[in-house]
């Protein structure tokens, strides 16, 4: 069995582009609790505790869940197109779009959960 050659621009290339997309999920978290939580009247405030690990946990938890799923999917999405999991960074990023908005919608749910 034949061993494909990785290039190196294709991994310094998709490296860039899930760090991007992972500094987007982040951002999303923390404009998300500022729409949906902090500016926002109507919502009761939780107290500090809660407010803190909506910040820290949320941060982490998106990333992870989200950041790091969106991006799988866009690997995979690589590698039955074309056969290789580096192939495509620009796929990367446009993943990482879509899970920043993601995240941004899905604070809304989780502070209406805590609610």
């Amino acid at each position: 069995m034949s061993q494909k050659h990785l290039d190196n621009n294709d991994v310094i290339a998709n490296d860039k582009a899930a760090k991007t997309a992972s500094q987007f999920v982040v951002a999303a978290w923390f404009l998300g609790l500022a729409y949906y939580y902090w500016f926002d009247k109507s919502v009761p405030n939780l107290g500090i505790v809660t407010g803190f690990l909506l910040v820290v946990v949320g941060m982490f938890a998106s990333s992870i869940i989200f950041g790091m799923g969106f991006h799988f999917i866009g690997r995979l999405i690589a590698k039955v197109l074309t056969g290789r999991w580096e192939a495509l960074p620009g796929l990367s990023l446009i993943t990482g779009i879509v899970s920043s908005i993601v995240t941004f919608l899905s604070v809304k749910y989780v502070i209406i959960y805590l609610l």
